[in-house]
């Protein structure tokens, strides 16, 4: 005698071959990940510390102010640039990264909350996703409110020139 969860599994597959199941397969989109080539995206948590990497690495400070579990924008900006390839290997390269995140659905610690805030008012930030990019002695050199690019050459393009998308 079958058990019961052997006889539910030759039913399900006797009725998905008969062709009782979904007509064309599901699809699930999933954001863009950097490829295996990609170096991994390295976020900072704090401006402290970034800064002081900037200035030990000659390199910028990008800060990415954002609100991803609530901003169409920022989600949007979140993958089709900040998770492209392109975009991890200049960063990997030129950048120091922050990302400073103002969720609306998920708890963040109170110290990092305070801090996030605390960010916002000294950097004057009223749009999300806002881009600051920080000279390494940490010094604004370019703001970029949004709209922002939803193309990493323009973005590269921004970072690379005089501020100006």
């Amino acid at each position: 005698m079958l058990s019961f969860a052997k006889t539910a599994g030759i039913l399900g597959l006797v009725w998905l071959m008969a062709g009782c199941g979904p007509s064309e397969p599901i699809q699930r989109e999933a954001a863009p990940v950097p490829s295996e080539t990609s170096p991994p995206i390295r976020w900072l948590k704090s401006y402290e510390e970034a800064l002081d990497e900037g200035r030990m690495q000659n390199k910028r400070v990008l800060l990415v102010f954002t609100g991803l579990d609530w901003s169409d924008a920022c989600r949007e900006f979140q993958d089709k640039v900040l998770l492209t390839p392109g975009f991890a290997n200049f960063a990997a390269e030129n950048l120091i990264l922050v990302k400073i995140d103002f969720p609306m659905h998920t708890r963040q610690p109170p110290e990092m909350a305070t801090h996030h805030e605390t960010l916002s008012h000294n950097f004057d930030i009223e749009e999300f996703p806002t881009l600051v990019l920080l000279n390494p002695d940490g010094t604004e050199s370019a703001r970029l409110e949004e709209p922002v690019p939803d193309d990493f050459s323009i973005l590269r393009a921004w970072l690379e020139g005089s501020g100006e998308p």
